[in-house]
């Protein structure tokens, strides 16, 4: 139990610093696609 719970909130950090990485992604294309 003491290690599923760390790795669980790794698992979670990770996710959401994907999340994040992809949504600022997605971002500068619409905003290139814009100027363009």
């Amino acid at each position: 139990m003491g290690i599923s719970q760390p790795a669980a909130s790794l698992f979670y950090l990770g996710y959401l610093r994907d999340s994040l990485y992809f949504s600022t992604q997605r971002n500068t294309i619409d905003m290139s696609e814009v100027q363009i």
